[in-house]
């Protein structure tokens, strides 16, 4: 609010108060935090759909070899482009057919999860993973008597 003052019409702008400096400051924090996730959801989005529609067109195919890659984040958008045109290049009369189901942080629990639902919706010949990058508190080689070298417990590699 303006307040109006006597002395030649001039207008004198009311102080903004600390308390309202503090709130105007959060807010905007706020609003930055809310763009961004709104902006890092919505792009999360656009990859996923480009990457399901890559894969759809893949099992169009007819006649091809279907290799299915199954991941995280070391698979998503990684390799699977690159093995596709690998093994095409080679010209040995198949066609090879990559299926990109690599997925930014998800665990081997989530991938096992998806398994039965990706063979069926895809039909794969072949199936590549590579998993275990996420399982961070997941002990899968506690009963192996190898394990305690440091070698075996960080890279997780079986």
């Amino acid at each position: 609010m303006n307040i109006k003052s006597n002395i030649n019409n001039r207008v004198i702008p009311k102080k903004t108060l600390l308390w309202q400096k503090i709130i105007l400051v959060f807010l905007g924090l706020f609003l930055v935090a809310l763009t961004l996730e709104i902006g890092l959801r919505a792009s999360g989005f656009i990859m996923l759909s480009i990457q399901e529609y890559k894969n759809l067109q893949s099992i169009k195919e007819k006649g091809s070899c279907r290799i299915m890659c199954l991941g995280e984040s070391t698979t998503q958008n990684q390799y699977p482009p690159h093995l596709e045109e690998i093994l095409n290049k080679r010209d040995i009369g198949i066609k090879f057919s990559v299926i990109d189901k690599g997925m930014a942080s998800i665990d081997t629990g989530v991938v096992l999860a998806q398994l039965e639902a990706n063979l069926d919706k895809y039909q794969p010949d072949i199936v590549v993973t590579m998993i275990g990058c996420n399982d961070r508190r997941t002990m899968y080689y506690q009963d192996i008597p190898e394990s305690d070298a440091w070698l075996f417990r960080h890279c997780r590699v079986y």
